[in-house]
Formats: C-alpha cells, sequence, structure tokens
C-alpha cells in the first residue's frame, strides 16, 4: 500500500449508503491488467466485467470492489452472507458481492486518492491457466444465472447462449465449452441463493450498469434523494403580503423545504416582526438582524447607495457565527443588495429579482435633462457592480428571458438560469362573488415604480376612463402608501386602502385588474395573483414583460393613455370578454406559473450546482 492510503477510503463511510470503497491499482512493473475501475456492461447474453483505465481525480461510483484493494462494512458483509461459496475457489465472488449490494440499493465507490500495488494473479496462476480459464468462464455462467432478473437481459442470454457454445466448438475452445457443463452441476445452487435475493431487489440490472459507467450519475441520483442545507441570505424578511420578491422567497422556501433544510438570514424592519412564525414553520432556523437606516448619496464611491444600504457588521458577525456551527451544501444570495455577502469556498448563487441598471436606466429616460446628467452616474455605477459581482458567483438566478439576454449581452459567460416568479393557485383561485369593484390595482409603495404607475393612471387614463364611464371605481392596495398616493382618494371614486391581510376578496370583488407599470424590470407578481382569480389584465408593455402571454388571449397590452383607456372601457362594458379573457390567465398559470414548477426548477439548478467538482 501506498503510504496514506486508508484515510480516503475510510471518509465515505459517513454515507449509510455505502458498502465498499475500492482503491486505485497500480501494478509493480508498469502494467495495468487492473487498475480498480470497475465497470460492467450487457454483452452478447453476459454481463462482461472489467477495469476502465481512464484516469479520474474524484471518488465516482465503481461495479464491484476488488477483493484485493477494498474496504468493506462489516456488518453488511456478515449480513449479506460474506463472499458465496458457489465461486469457489475463486473469480467473481468479489463481483457477486458487490453486485447484490447495488441490487439492494446500496453502492460502491472507487477512491483515486488511495493508492494500492497489486500482484496480478500472483496466487492464482499457481493453479495453472487451464484451471483460471475454467473457472473464470465457469463463474461467468453462474454469475449470470444468480444475479440477472431483467427480462430482456435474461432473453438475450437464452438466444445467445447457443451460438456461444457453438462458437467456442468452432474455435475449437473446449474449455470454455465444458465450462458451461460445470456451471450446470452448480445451476441448483445459484437458483436457490436467487430466489432468495429476490426480495431485496431495489435497482434494476440496467440501471446499475448505467450508475456504475457514467461517472456522475449515481452521485446525482444519489443528491436527489438527500437533503441539502441551503442558506438564504435576503435584505428582506420571506413573507406573504408585503411585496412580490419576499413573497416569492416565502413560496419557493415553503416548497423547498419540504425536501431540503432551509435556513435564513434576514434584515428585518420592525413592522415585519410579526411575519417570521409564519416563516420558522418551514425553515430549520431563522435569524434576523435590524436594518439601519439609508446612508444617502455618496457620488465618491463607486459602490451604489443601495447596496452600502446593506453593508452591516452584525450581519457579517451572524453569518460567521452561522458557518461555525452549520453544515452548508449551497449559498443562496437574494437581490443584488446581498451580493456583497459572497461567501468563499460555499456554492453560491445570486438571485436577481430585477436588473437595478435597467430600472434606473428607464427612470432616468422620463427625467428631465438636468436631472439626467445627475443621474446618469448612478446608471454607469449599478451596471458596472451588477456585472462585476455577477461574476463572482458560480451561478445567477433571474426571473426573466428578457433580462437574461441583457446581462448575458454584457457577460457572456455568465451561468444564467430563468425561474420565473410563480403563484399559490390554490390560494389564489376564482370566487363566485358579486363584482361591485371596476379597477383595482395592486403595489408595494415603497418600490417607486408603484408609485409612478398610480399617479401616472389617475392623471392619464383614469379620466379618460370616467368620461366613457362615469360611475367607474378604482381601489388602490399596497403597503404603505405615501401622501401623494393617499391624497388620490379625494376623488371619491378612489379607495387608498394601504396594505390589507387577506388580499383575495379584494380581487374577487373587482371587475379588472390595471398593470400601468412604466419603470422597474423583473417579473409582476400581482398580474399572476389576478390571473390566478381569473380577473383580466390590461398592462403596459413594461408590466407584461418576461410574462409568456398573448396580447389579446391572456390579457390587453397599451402603452398609450387612450389605448388603455379604451381597453379597460372594453372590459367593463363587456362581462362575457372579461370571463374569457380571465380564464385564459387563469389557464396560463396552471401551466406555467405554479410555484411547484418554479421550485423544481430551482431545485434542480441547486442539485446541479452541488454535485459539480
Amino acid at each position: 500500500v501506498k503510504k496514506n492510503f486508508l484515510a480516503p477510503l475510510l471518509r465515505h463511510f459517513d454515507d449509510e449508503k455505502v458498502f465498499a470503497v475500492t482503491s486505485k491499482i497500480l501494478m509493480p512493473k508498469g502494467e495495468r491488467q487492473e487498475t480498480g475501475l470497475t465497470r460492467g456492461e450487457f454483452k452478447r447474453g453476459f454481463i462482461v466485467v472489467g477495469h476502465e483505465r481512464k484516469e479520474y481525480s474524484i471518488a465516482i461510483p465503481a461495479l464491484y470492489a476488488g477483493g484485493a484493494s477494498s474496504v468493506v462494512k462489516k456488518d453488511r458483509f456478515l449480513t449479506l452472507g460474506g463472499f458465496d461459496l458457489l465461486y469457489e475457489p475463486f473469480y467473481y465472488e468479489d463481483t457477486d458481492l458487490s453486485y447484490r449490494v447495488w441490487k439492494r440499493g446500496g453502492k460502491v465507490i472507487y477512491e483515486p486518492k488511495s493508492i494500492v500495488y497489486h500482484k496480478h494473479q500472483a496466487t492464482t496462476r499457481k493453479f495453472g491457466a487451464k484451471v483460471i480459464k475454467m473457472t473464470k468462464e465457469r463463474n461467468k455462467f453462474l454469475f449470470t444465472w444468480k444475479n440477472v432478473t431483467d427480462k430482456r437481459y435474461l432473453l438475450s442470454h437464452l438466444l445467445w447462449l447457443p451460438l456461444v457454445l457453438s462458437f467456442s466448438l468452432v474455435k475449437l475452445d473446449f474449455i470454455e465449452f465444458f465450462s458451461f457443463f460445470c456451471a450446470l452441476r452448480r445451476l441448483p445452487r445459484a437458483l436457490q441463493r436467487r430466489r432468495k435475493e429476490r426480495e431485496y431487489i431495489k435497482y434494476s440490472d440496467k440501471k446499475i450498469l448505467e450508475l456504475t459507467s457514467h461517472p456522475l450519475r449515481h452521485q446525482k441520483e444519489d443528491r436527489r434523494s438527500q437533503k441539502l442545507n441551503i442558506l438564504f441570505l435576503s435584505p428582506y424578511l420571506p413573507c406573504i403580503g408585503i411585496h412580490a420578491g419576499a413573497g416569492r422567497m416565502f413560496s419557493l422556501i415553503r416548497e423547498l423545504s419540504r425536501r431540503h433544510n432551509i435556513y435564513v438570514l434576514a434584515f428585518i424592519t420592525r413592522k415585519e416582526l410579526a411575519y417570521i412564525a409564519a416563516l420558522k414553520k418551514h425553515c430549520r432556523e431563522v435569524k434576523t438582524v435590524l436594518r439601519k437606516p439609508y446612508p444617502g448619496l455618496d457620488v465618491s464611491s463607486l459602490i451604489p447607495s443601495p447596496i452600502r444600504e446593506y453593508h452591516s457588521p452584525a450581519m457579517r458577525q451572524e453569518i460567521k457565527n452561522f458557518l461555525e456551527t452549520h453544515k452548508v451544501d449551497l449559498v443562496t444570495a437574494e437581490y443584488i443588495l446581498m451580493s456583497d455577502y459572497l461567501i468563499e469556498n460555499h456554492r453560491s448563487i445570486l438571485t436577481l429579482h430585477q436588473l437595478n441598471f435597467l430600472s434606473y436606466y428607464r427612470d432616468w429616460k422620463r427625467r428631465n435633462p438636468f436631472s439626467r446628467a445627475f443621474t446618469f452616474l448612478s446608471i454607469l455605477k449599478m451596471l458596472n457592480y451588477e456585472i462585476k459581482v455577477s461574476q463572482r458567483y458560480d451561478r445567477v438566478i433571474m426571473l426573466t428571458e428578457y433580462e437574461k439576454r441583457i446581462l448575458n449581452l454584457f457577460a457572456p459567460h455568465l451561468k444564467v438560469e430563468v425561474i420565473p416568479t410563480g403563484v399559490d393557485k390554490e390560494y389564489f383561485s376564482p370566487g363566485r362573488v358579486k363584482e361591485s369593484n371596476d379597477l383595482i390595482y395592486v403595489g408595494y409603495f415603497l418600490h417607486s415604480p408603484n408609485i409612478d404607475a398610480m399617479l401616472y393612471f389617475c392623471k392619464s387614463i383614469y379620466p379618460l376612463i370616467k368620461k366613457e364611464l362615469p360611475k367607474t371605481r378604482l381601489q388602490i392596495i399596497g403597503y404603505q402608501p405615501p401622501p401623494r398616493i393617499q391624497a388620490l382618494a379625494q376623488d371619491k371614486s378612489i379607495t387608498v386602502t394601504g396594505h390589507v391581510k387577506d388580499l383575495r376578496p379584494y380581487l374577487a370583488r373587482s371587475k379588472v385588474f390595471i398593470n400601468p407599470v412604466r419603470l422597474g424590470a423583473g417579473i409582476r407578481g400581482k398580474v399572476l395573483e389576478a390571473w390566478a382569480m381569473a380577473k383580466p389584465v390590461v398592462s403596459t408593455s413594461i408590466g407584461h414583460q418576461g410574462l409568456e402571454a398573448i396580447a389579446g388571449r391572456h390579457l390587453f397590452i397599451a402603452d398609450r393613455p387612450e389605448v388603455f383607456a379604451s381597453q379597460a372601457v372594453r372590459l367593463l362594458k363587456n362581462k362575457k370578454l372579461r370571463l374569457e379573457m380571465g380564464m385564459a390567465g387563469r389557464r396560463l398559470v396552471e401551466s406555467k406559473y405554479d410555484w411547484r414548477i418554479s421550485a423544481r426548477k430551482l431545485e434542480e439548478a441547486y442539485q446541479g450546482l452541488a454535485l459539480e467538482e
């Protein structure tokens, strides 16, 4: 053995499924009849086994653990009855043992960091070449008769058997021919053992050969059956009812927690404290840090001021404390705001809920020339920061294909996956409630695009609708509406409710959902909620971005005030059209935007990253 050969083997036994770990084999004189990396393939009616000569630097599955170079679990070895005397005096007993383990759902690992030197056939050659060959051929038959259970493989074996025996006679290879009859003498014992093993079968022959022929396949399947420890770093508390981003995080955590261990470290405001209990139901642990006041502008810093708001020694200490006491497989930083908390030596994912520089740019285009000159630097700083920081992460998650394409224009080699926002289609479902309200808008008013949307609508669009339908009513719902939004209620036909505990009754009573958003980026979760409630939607192009919807079928799209107003009036006047468009939106949600679909995509991204070497 080579120095320190044992430790690399033993480390794999933390995994309860591991039965044996086999070493890399070197030959004293340099020849490589055996390598330790054992493979098998079904060929001409038999499972043909051998050693692969390709070099690997990582531990991977092997078909069997060679008797000369492996460590096995003693208790499992004894439970299996040890080596089967069916194969005495030698050959195939180690293959048979490992194959039975695979059949039962266990596994055998090849560890290249453990090296042993092996003299090939140093003992068996004393029996002579003819006895060695006869024994090997006989045991090949016995191994097949005892272990192969796939019907296609058995049928193939029976069809090939006469051809194999006939061909051996043509070659005058009488040893191969007579080995068959030697095996027949032990057939009753092989069938007896076969019956005993039948009740333990979990893996088919085909699956075993696939898992042990492709280096990462078993690891991937095995990882899917294991829980990942996932740490979420968030600038807001994941919760339902405040804004779409927090709702997205909460919903995905809820779905992922069914199969994985979720931990959350989040900034929090005092108003969010009431939502912690609901989050804890789905997490192994939740830690929070009180968010400090906004630091204000600093034109001398290259770091955008919103990022600096979340620079917190307290959060860094919480992360440090957490990592000292927990095993973490993946860390996901939510929003660009948390991107500075990249944790070295951990698989890391950055979720960009929107491209902030794109949102800044849209806002910049609507400003006056003086204001543009002042704010252009903010766009450049955010652009530089988002591109630079994204490339430090192993993977980036985005919400829309549109923004993924924009990001890849600046960083073509960045690994980006799109996981759209979803909706709880069971929670938000069509109700049979009398529609007592006409128009409804929902927005998180600490997010400036929602303020702009309502001011724009009430100034430029709503009067056009009222001119056509004077009795129209508008309801504005959202967290912390500022004075400018509250002042809109001076119009008696407009109601500003602020935050509501349950949005569903308000959506159910409204006829049309409006989304006159002109700024911002990302995907609009509020539209999905309206669709889930089977409500028709009138939206701007920006408000529709990222949604796989067809204009005219799932919603109306209008960017000019007069067109927006006319489409809203059209829906208010036509109940049949409202029902048709609302149900089309509902069907779209069911097929593409269920949270379970998004969670499954996210889980696949996590698993793929966790398996990368």
